[in-house]
């Protein structure tokens, strides 16, 4: 049975940076172009507890006066293996918090492996991404807030199925690879169009299709190690390359004036779906404007020296973490009370 297709979808994050730069009755004109939801609109799974199962509340937390934390959803719903637009819901396979600390003017994207074990209200623990597949995005915000103690106050999602539009649209990404990372996405399927498997290592100009490839690896055949530049492998490679992808976006973006932005946003923003209305989103786009964000720090959670494995013959090759300490880290990195460094990823035979 062929690997599943899977994503960190980061590029959500420019649906918000694109705006920024132009008169605010641009911002309204496109803010009406994104799709919008409620949770009344998402059908929830059956329940999976046993009857008389005690069921977990989420606790009632309020987030500090200066942060705003926006929930980044990357969805994935395979038909057949092959990325197709499908009404089925499917895993979020991206799972990134963008906090925005208005005091101190820094904007940062906080990573959850979508592997991690995590407790589910109204659902038996499962990993982190089957949580969007059992709720949509409400359920995932839930799922943080019980698990890691932090309040989104809202989520923006785009679906697998669109991520090459959105780079298309931008005119493609410059990306740098690593020689095992060239040598993967020409002698594998993860870019799908064969004309277009012609990576070779250092920069490369890639589009949609290709940077959809490059997005998705994870490991090798026989769980070798492909590594990125500063020696990620595995979940923690891949959330290396989302984070490269965001960079050449928004560096992309940076490069373009309002003229060619305009066009850009009218063909993206109706790609995204977001929970929150449409007086949230003009409040925060000012208060990104507001920022001047030059650079965004990144922290992905957890660390590779901060899991053990777990399998119940259920839920297998999950990652089980001590949340008091994922907290506690979340905490310090959103405040500025400490840095985070990255750490050696697992060996990538490790299953």
């Amino acid at each position: 049975m062929s690997k599943k297709k899977k994503i960190i979808i980061i590029v959500v994050v420019a649906l918000l940076l694109i705006l920024i730069g132009g008169a605010v009755a641009t911002y309204y004109y496109f803010i009406n172009r994104i799709n919008y939801e409620t949770a009344d609109d998402i059908e929830m799974a059956p329940t999976d507890l046993a009857t008389g199962s005690n069921v977990v509340e989420v606790p009632k937390l309020e987030n500090d006066s200066n942060i705003i934390n926006i929930l980044l959803i990357g969805e994935e719903a395979m038909v057949g293996g092959e990325d197709v637009q499908t009404d089925r819901r499917g895993r979020s396979d991206c799972n990134i918090v963008l906090t925005i600390n208005r005091k101190e003017k820094t904007a940062k994207l906080i990573s959850f492996l979508r592997d991690t074990l995590v407790q589910i209200p109204g659902y038996r623990n499962n990993k982190l991404n089957a949580a969007y597949e059992m709720g949509g995005g409400p359920l995932v915000q839930d799922v943080l807030q019980l698990n890691y103690k932090i309040v989104t106050d809202g989520y923006i999602r785009v679906k697998f199925s669109d991520f090459k539009k959105v780079i298309d649209a931008l005119g493609g990404v410059d990306i740098n690879l690593t020689a095992s990372e060239a040598k993967y996405l020409n002698d594998t399927n993860y870019i799908s169009k064969k004309k277009f498997r012609t990576m070779k290592e250092g920069m490369n100009h890639m589009n949609g299709n290709q940077a959809l490839g490059y997005c998705r690896i994870r490991r090798g055949k026989n769980y070798e190690a492909v590594l990125t530049e500063d020696g990620q492998a595995n979940d923690w490679g891949r959330t290396t390359r989302q984070r490269n992808v965001l960079k050449a976006i928004f560096k992309k973006y940076k490069d373009k004036s309002l003229t060619e932005l305009i066009p850009i946003a009218n063909e993206v923003m109706p790609l995204a779906t977001t929970n929150m209305d449409h007086d949230q989103l003009i409040a925060l786009l000012g208060v990104v404007i507001d920022l001047d964000i030059e650079e965004l720090e990144t922290l992905t959670v957890p660390l590779a020296t901060e899991y053990s494995r777990y399998n119940d013959g259920r839920v297998n090759a999950a990652l089980q973490v001590d949340f008091a300490k994922m907290q506690e880290k979340i905490s310090d990195f959103m405040n500025n009370v400490t840095e985070a460094t990255p750490s050696p990823s697992p060996t990538a035979t490790a299953k």
